[in-house]
């Protein structure tokens, strides 16, 4: 669970300040549990030229056989001092895509196509590594024959992701910036010695000197047109730079999340909701919350964001006594119980709902009416199975997420990040149908198909959810179906795809 960690332990080293002369062979910085570095630098030469050593949770990811790697850091400099803003703004991958680590995006891009052909695969990703993969600091020419092993820094919320396979981390946002700057600062103390390479220090003072549009269209990764468009309509309002590191503005949230489906009328329905929202005061959801990310912190074996949403579920039904075969959940019932009001909203049909709890309003839930998961058929006359599992979703979100890896909003529909939707997904199925309950339902069933109807009726799910569950049972403890009913789950899910499909046809 190193991504929960939310303290930093022993720092290491101290900052050195560009105008302090540093007389320092070795300098070191960062935390030993997030990311640190170690910079030696010769005795009998001045200028960039030296050795580095960078590690992530104690595990050497530059390093060459036992030391670090020689070269001129003068690169390494340049490229923090452009890609500053980049590295500190931007939360989102290109094309819409949301791999789970950073080294997987070329992967996620390739499942793009044939929308996306190999040209517009290799731009989009090259674009994304220039700024995000800290190798790309030295080009063909100043690394000569050798390559630096990758090492990816991307933002997700209050975390910054560190992915050098097999060394990866999620680790608090602040500390990172706290450890790259002190890392750039000795490289650039270092230059101040020699009085060389005045452009890369320069370069590195200014790294802050970006314009607040700038800095905007960097955050919410919308093409410039899109992000100027939404700010001149009013649908959003402008931010300083500062602001949007500090990522506190719901509705600017929103719309990063949304992407491309962030049109100006949803932007402004969405704004107006959230105007009529004060912040809440939630005090069971608080103690409970804090109770499961305790819960779920203890549990180092649960490598798996599927995993974590499984035992959420069970934890969290057990804790409210709902522990019950037979006993529907009722995530609408458990939100309202702990304050948080569900607000109906009609937005584009490709989101399914947007959580809110920022500092300026919340928490709540607005659930679109119109989302394709949303919209299938009612049960019972009561909420469809769909929106039972997107609350249910959103319950997990509130629970886990809230200021954590999602700061101030989750949009489902949208570019959350995979990890945190994945555990979002898992949870939600296994709160509103445990699987042990599915496979149990199954078995006292006549067939496949009467085993779906008494689940749906029970539980107030979807087919597609109950299939699901009981195909998970089955793959998770080797529980073979025979082929008639196999079949009969496969093509309940198919024919959800089909109508998800036919719906979004008719956006």
């Amino acid at each position: 669970m190193a991504d929960l960690e939310a303290d930093f332990d022993d720092i290491i080293g101290r900052r050195h300040p560009i105008g302090e002369v540093s007389v320092h062979d070795i300098v070191r910085g960062g935390s030993r549990r997030g990311i640190s570095f170690q910079l030696t630098w010769p005795s009998e030469t001045l200028g960039g030229h030296g050795s580095l050593t960078i590690m992530i949770a104690g595990l050497p990811v530059w390093e060459d056989s036992g030391q670090g790697i020689t070269g001129d850091w003068t690169h390494l400099l340049r490229f923090l001092a452009v890609q500053w803003n980049q590295l500190l703004l931007a939360q989102s991958y290109p094309e819409g895509v949301t791999p789970a680590w950073p080294s997987g995006l070329r992967s996620a891009l390739v499942g793009l196509r044939p929308a996306l052909d190999a040209l517009d695969i290799e731009s989009s990703f090259a674009v994304f590594s220039r700024a995000h993969n800290l190798a790309r600091c030295w080009s063909k020419r100043s690394r000569g024959t050798r390559a630096l092993p990758d090492l990816w820094v991307t933002r997700e919320g209050n975390y910054m992701i560190l992915d050098s396979p097999p060394a990866r981390l999620r680790w608090p946002v602040s500390d990172v910036v706290r450890t790259l700057a002190s890392l750039g600062d000795a490289i650039a103390a270092r230059l101040t010695l020699s009085r060389s390479h005045h452009d890369a220090v320069r370069a590195w003072e200014s790294r802050d000197s970006i314009s607040d549009e700038d800095a905007q269209i960097i955050s919410l990764g919308l093409p410039p047109r899109h992000t100027r468009y939404l700010l001149g309509s009013g649908a959003l309002t402008r931010q300083s730079r500062s602001e949007l590191f500090r990522d506190f503005n719901e509705v600017t949230a929103a719309a990063r999340m949304m992407g491309h489906h962030a049109r100006p009328e949803d932007l402004r329905i969405v704004a107006g909701e959230l105007a009529m929202l004060q912040v809440g005061d939630v005090p069971e959801l608080d103690e409970i919350g804090a109770a499961a990310f305790d819960a779920l912190a203890g549990r180092a074996d649960l490598d798996r964001p599927h995993s974590e949403g499984h035992f959420l579920a069970q934890w969290l039904r057990e804790r409210l006594h709902v522990w019950i075969p037979g006993f529907p959940a009722d995530p609408d019932q458990l939100l309202r119980g702990w304050g948080v009001p569900i607000r109906p909203v009609n937005l584009n049909p490709a989101i399914e709902a947007i959580s809110v709890w920022g500092a300026n309003h919340g928490p709540a839930v607005l659930l679109n009416e119109q989302g394709l998961h949303n919209r299938s058929f009612s049960q019972q006359g009561d909420l469809s199975g769909g929106s039972r599992a997107t609350l249910a979703h959103e319950v997990c979100h509130l629970l886990i997420d809230r200021g954590r890896s999602l700061p101030v909003v989750e949009v489902l529909g949208g570019r959350a990040p995979l990890r945190v939707e994945q555990r979002a997904n898992a949870f939600a199925a296994e709160f509103l149908l445990p699987r042990a309950w599915a496979i149990a339902e199954y078995r006292g069933a006549a067939d496949a198909s009467d085993a779906l109807d008494r689940i749906c009726t029970r539980y107030r799910v979807t087919k597609m959810l109950a299939a699901r569950q009981i195909l998970n049972y089955s793959h998770e403890f080797g529980t073979a179906l025979p082929d008639d009913d196999l079949s009969a789950f496969e093509f309940a899910i198919d024919r959800w795809d089909q109508n998800q499909r036919r719906f979004a046809e008719g956006i």
